[in-house]
């Protein structure tokens, strides 16, 4: 995959403070990355997004997510207190993000960085490294496009219709669909599914890393809070931030593990007519994807 991550120095101070503009311009960021291909992590700081390695045009979408980010910063610095774009090619985003974390920490002063890992995927589409590595070029083809849109490559007009249409009058619970390359971003599926039903649609995505019990589920769902009067939760809310506050522990006890699961689907029934768009499902773990 290749990661950029984007840096906002004192994006919290900023927001306090009444600033708008950051918030703005991480929504644009986030949402420009869906528009090439990609994704987003949750987390604003740093802002990660993701690019896959593999399909249609993969290459070139990426290296132009880049040029846009680093355009839409430099836009935008009148309001900012400073910021960093890192790009990196890796296999997990952890992996990134350490690394993304080392280059930081001895250049500072440097607010584009590329490492020689993401440049060599790159390399058909940047200019050669110049006496500094680690500097970010704009695409060789930057003065090339005029007023085309890149973002039009992975357009899927009516997906989202297409796939309901598919679906028919099933009213099973749950329906697998491969999409295999055909669809590069899940966020963008998630707008096109969004708009084509009228319905909330929620995504997840499993990783090596969350080796919790139920992961991703416990990303996507929310433990419960105690309420307010000062009542704990019900005894399925407290089964299910078991699993969810839990370090990879395997061998839930059968209650504990019973009322995660109907909690669980308790919650998303909560949501009304929704749609789980899923990621990665090969890394779920085992109770997710029993």
């Amino acid at each position: 995959m290749i990661y950029c991550a984007i840096s906002i120095d004192y994006l919290s101070q900023l927001e306090r403070s009444g600033h708008r503009e950051p918030k703005a311009l991480i929504q644009n960021l986030r949402t420009m990355a869906a528009d090439l291909g990609g994704g987003s992590a949750a987390k604003d700081q740093p802002l990660l997004l993701v690019f896959p390695e593999k399909g249609p045009f993969a290459g070139i979408l990426a290296a132009e997510a880049v040029r846009r980010a680093v355009a839409q910063l430099a836009s935008a610095a009148p309001s900012l207190r400073g910021f960093g774009v890192y790009v990196h090619r890796s296999e997990s985003a952890e992996a990134a993000l350490d690394t993304i974390a080392n280059i930081r920490a001895v250049s500072i002063a440097r607010t584009y960085s590329i490492t020689a890992e993401a440049r060599e995927y790159l390399s058909a589409y940047l200019p050669p490294p110049g006496n500094d590595p680690l500097a970010w070029d704009n695409p060789l083809y930057d003065t090339m496009l005029n007023d085309a849109d890149l973002s039009a490559i992975t357009a899927r007009p009516g997906i989202g219709a297409k796939i309901m249409e598919a679906l028919g009058a099933d009213d099973a619970r749950m329906v697998v669909l491969q999409s295999g390359n055909a669809v590069l971003s899940a966020a963008m599926l998630a707008r096109e599914l969004a708009s084509a039903t009228g319905n909330t649609v929620l995504s997840m995505s499993g990783r090596k890393t969350n080796s919790r019990p139920y992961a991703p589920f416990t990303e996507l769902v929310q433990p419960p809070s105690d309420q307010a009067d000062g009542d704990s939760p019900d005894a399925l809310g407290c089964a299910f931030r078991l699993a969810a506050l839990s370090l990879g522990a395997r061998g839930l006890p059968d209650a504990i593990a019973k009322g995660c699961e109907v909690y669980i689907g308790r919650t998303l029934d909560q949501q009304g007519p929704a749609l789980v768009l899923c990621e990665n499902t090969e890394q779920f773990s085992p109770e997710a994807s029993a």
